[in-house]
């Protein structure tokens, strides 16, 4: 039986560059790549199914730093998860720290 899947797209170091920038610019927590995106921008995309499966193998394969697969949702939809940045980390141990 074919897999009805589509091939993955092929992105531009540029690309790669704007993924990156989605996973900095968003806060610490769980999205869907539409979410990363923001609704706006994701009406443009083309290959939303295509983009999707070259998104969740970059960031099992950590070509994406930030972020992690985190399960799907009900929906079946991709969660990731962005996982707070170093100097974010160092900052709530202080915090933590400083109520013990």
């Amino acid at each position: 039986m074919n897999s009805k899947k589509p091939n993955p797209v092929r992105l531009t170091p540029k690309d790669v560059e704007g993924l990156n920038i989605l996973v900095l610019q968003a806060e610490p927590g769980k999205y869907t790549l539409r979410q990363l995106h923001g609704e706006d921008a994701w009406q443009h995309v083309r290959r939303k199914q295509a983009l999707g499966l070259w998104f969740k193998a970059a960031v099992a394969k950590g070509r994406i730093p930030g972020i992690r697969c985190a399960g799907k949702r009900s929906d079946k939809a991709q969660l990731y998860e962005v996982l707070p940045r170093a100097n974010e980390l160092a900052r709530l141990t202080n915090k933590a720290e400083a109520f013990a």
